[in-house]
């Protein structure tokens, strides 16, 4: 049987009810630790105004020791320091918006910028070793925080970001030793022919210094010399006047 708006009785009937917006959960904790470009964007553009001044301590003689050791350590700083913290920054909030899926926050979040912060010290000290090791273990880091989303969401055009994270953390492993292969023994020869060239600086100053003590011993001998011959033109004229009975000059 049908009632008056043509279903029949004891059927159930379908509702249709309009869609509601999807709520994303609330963020907890400190606002600086929910998204990866708060604290590395922060922390790149507060090591790169740090770092100018640094290289004006360095460069008026007022650090006790040298911030970067060679050439190599200066262009290691430009990338693994600010700019790979600005790209880790970037990719830790892309990847969320990517593949919908959870970035390293809180805690996780903490500890990358933890390591982070713990290689550009070590830059600044005597360990190679351990800051190879530390600043090597950053990207790599970084590749399995946004790997994880990226790999569950089969998101595969961004593979490549995972790949050029690993990559970097590879050639960093390398600085080291390609400092040491390459960049030293060319400091080493340019510091041998600063130390030449320096040297002949010193040698020239002191034949100049000799050539003007001569110069001047020269010039004393000279004027003692027209003296002497001034004297004795005197003499023999009084004495030629003497002998040919005239008077002496006045």
């Amino acid at each position: 049987a049908l009632d008056a708006h043509g279903v029949s009785e004891g059927q159930p009937m379908l509702t249709i009810e309009d869609p509601q917006p999807q709520q994303s959960p609330a963020s907890t904790g400190f606002a600086l630790w929910n998204l990866g470009f708060r604290p590395f964007y922060l922390l790149a553009s507060s090591f790169a105004a740090l770092s100018i001044l640094l290289w004006v301590f360095q460069y008026t003689g007022h650090l006790p020791t040298m911030y970067v050791r060679s050439p190599s350590w200066h262009g290691h700083e430009m990338l693994y320091g600010y700019t790979l913290a600005v790209v880790a920054g970037f990719l830790l909030t892309a990847v969320r918006t990517w593949t919908g899926k959870p970035t390293p926050a809180g805690v996780p979040l903490m500890a990358l910028a933890a390591l982070w912060v713990a290689g550009r010290v070590l830059v600044m000290t005597p360990f190679a070793t351990a800051a190879a090791v530390v600043n090597a273990a950053f990207p790599v880091a970084v590749a399995v925080g946004i790997g994880i989303p990226i790999v569950q969401s089969r998101n595969r055009r961004n593979y490549f970001f995972i790949v050029l994270l690993l990559l970097l953390g590879l050639f960093v492993a390398l600085v080291p030793i390609l400092d040491r292969l390459l960049f030293k023994p060319l400091i080493g020869v340019l510091e041998a022919r600063e130390s030449r060239i320096e040297g002949a600086r010193v040698r020239a100053a002191e034949l100049s210094q000799q050539a003007a003590a001569l110069l001047a011993r020269h010039d004393d001998a000279v004027r003692q010399a027209r003296e002497t011959a001034h004297v004795e033109q005197v003499r023999l004229v009084e004495e030629a006047r003497r002998a040919s009975g005239r008077p002496s000059a006045p």
